[in-house]
């Protein structure tokens, strides 16, 4: 189903807005969407363009009947490639773009001597988690969190 995961070209900026727009509306759904969010770039087509013409980056996108599907964003630090951003859209799940981006970021970063893949995945997205696992990419660290404001009257002191 899938026509082509290929490299994003210039001419793909406005569909790289338009689906860093779609996942920035969708990951806030998830637990430690919003903090995810806060920490993405907010990027306009020239700030793509720029990241495409990176050497340390680079831009995958997954697309059928010329309409982009997905992106992936890898970007090389040392020996470790950093997939910064993985998106499918929502009408293109579980049609194998997300596999197809992932292989793709995996061949480039293989192709650059890197040793290893890292990635987040936010709880509850289990669409996320298994394409990784599928890749026998496993989690080795939780980050928790909790706010420190807390409603008058409540306990500071659980321990009793």
């Amino acid at each position: 189903m899938i026509e082509a995961i290929r490299l994003a070209t210039v001419d793909d900026c406005s569909w790289l807005v338009d689906l860093d727009r779609r996942q920035r509306t969708l990951a806030p759904e998830l637990r430690g969407g919003p903090q995810l969010v806060a920490a993405w770039p907010n990027r306009d087509p020239s700030d793509w363009s720029a990241l495409m013409s990176g050497a340390a980056s680079e831009i995958f996108v997954g697309t059928l009947d010329d309409h982009i599907m997905g992106m992936a964003v890898a970007t090389l630090e040392v020996d470790l490639v950093l997939v910064e951003r993985i998106y499918v859209v929502e009408e293109a799940r579980e049609l194998g773009f997300g596999d197809g981006l992932l292989q793709a970021c995996i061949d480039w970063g293989r192709e650059r001597g890197a040793a290893a893949i890292e990635s987040v995945t936010l709880p509850g997205d289990r669409q996320t988690k298994n394409m990784f696992e599928r890749f026998g990419i496993k989690a080795r660290a939780l980050i928790v969190r909790a706010p420190l404001a807390l409603p008058a009257g409540t306990a500071t002191d659980n321990a009793g």
